[in-house]
């Protein structure tokens, strides 16, 4: 009986397993990996192309994309048959991040963005005359661009910040190829900034790009290191209630990390959540009532009376009472522009705050002191 079981049920498993072992994705060909800090981003140099891969945020075992990147020049046979093939350098796109245009701009680049999206929100200058003049387009709100004008404009590629569930299938049926930057996911610093080598080799200008990281990189490991020393590690409260809810770093979220780097503690850093925590005023007071310093991006101005207006405990929290907090207007700053390619900039300010909220050493970048 024994034996009749284990015929019958032998094929079963096996079945099983060589259904389960064919459902991942294909093996890449050998090759030099050139990301190292990325938790979502691999790309490969296999010699005559490379290969990029942007793993699913929200789904471990999945990918979002794949790409082979071809030289223009070059005819590469036998290129595997799972990812979608882009010769490089690319020399139209549309990008709809200025994130992702200051990259580009700093590789060199600038003249090759043809359209751009969500440009009422848009605080870099260069971006905004080059609307003004015709050479970019706004092709409106990111989550529902104007097809009609993408069509009309014809990049080779769209740069796009997914979300979970989002879809691109109406840019993708015109023939443009639609690259996911899923860089704003990464939970380091470093990680998001390795992504410039991305943007690098779809424009051939990888030397470049790595140049770049390479200097960030160091820049970056040195301050985090000279803020470790510090024996004064302040509780640091982010951003503001909306609608109620106020949405604050998880302990193991990129702007936790940013500023745990910074010598810095965020109210829930004993939270491992990598995203955001939505909490109400009396949790978020809970926590931060005895706060050393209060950091508060905003777009547009914002003075404490308003600020005050969200809550009756804004006012009792301690950053309140001792002018102990810093805005950063985004609608002048380049804040967010510089956040994800240039985190060395912002470490450098944030360790300067935290060394002595009272009276920083100045001058600051992006933040003011809120009288």
């Amino acid at each position: 009986m024994n034996k009749f079981f284990t015929y019958c049920l032998l094929p079963v498993i096996l079945l099983i397993i060589v259904s389960s072992c064919g459902s991942g994705d294909k093996p890449l060909p050998e090759g030099d990996t050139l990301t190292r800090s990325s938790s979502l981003l691999t790309i490969i140099d296999h010699g005559s192309y490379m290969s990029a891969t942007i793993n699913d945020p929200w789904n471990k075992n999945k990918t979002l994309d794949r790409y082979y990147l071809v030289p223009r020049d070059k005819e590469v046979g036998d290129l595997p048959d799972d990812g979608i093939i882009i010769k490089t350098p690319i020399n139209s796109a549309a990008v709809f991040s200025t994130v992702h245009i200051s990259a580009i701009d700093e590789l060199g680049h600038f003249p090759t963005i043809k359209a751009t999206a969500d440009g009422n929100y848009c605080s870099s200058p260069k971006v905004l005359q080059a609307i003004k003049n015709g050479s970019i387009t706004d092709v409106g709100p990111s989550t529902s661009p104007s097809i009609e004008q993408l069509v009309n404009i014809a990049p080779e590629v769209a740069l796009v910040s997914p979300f979970q569930n989002s879809d691109h299938s109406a840019i993708s049926k015109t023939g443009i190829t639609v690259i996911p930057m899923a860089d704003y996911m990464e939970t380091t610093p470093l990680g998001r900034a390795e992504w410039i080598l991305f943007i690098g080799a779809l424009y051939n200008d990888l030397d470049k790009a790595r140049e770049i990281y390479s200097r960030v990189s160091a820049d970056y490991s040195r301050l985090a290191r000279q803020a470790a020393q510090s024996s004064f590690h302040p509780l640091v409260l982010t951003e503001t209630p909306v609608s109620g809810v106020w949405y604050c770093p998880g302990g193991n979220s990129y702007a936790a990390n940013l500023i745990k780097d910074a010598g810095g503690r965020v109210i829930f850093h004993d939270n491992n959540d990598a995203g955001s925590i939505q909490a109400d005023c009396s949790t978020v007071y809970d926590r931060a009532a005895q706060a050393d310093v209060w950091l508060i991006r905003s777009f547009g101005p914002l003075d404490k009376k308003a600020l005050s207006q969200a809550s009756p405990l804004i006012s009792k929290i301690r950053p309140f009472t001792n002018n102990l907090i810093y805005i950063c207007n985004s609608s002048t700053s380049s804040i967010f522009d510089d956040t994800t390619f240039h985190p060395e900039l912002i470490l450098a300010e944030y360790i300067k705050i935290f060394s002595n909220p009272s009276q920083p050493t100045l001058p600051l970048r992006y933040f003011t002191k809120m009288n």
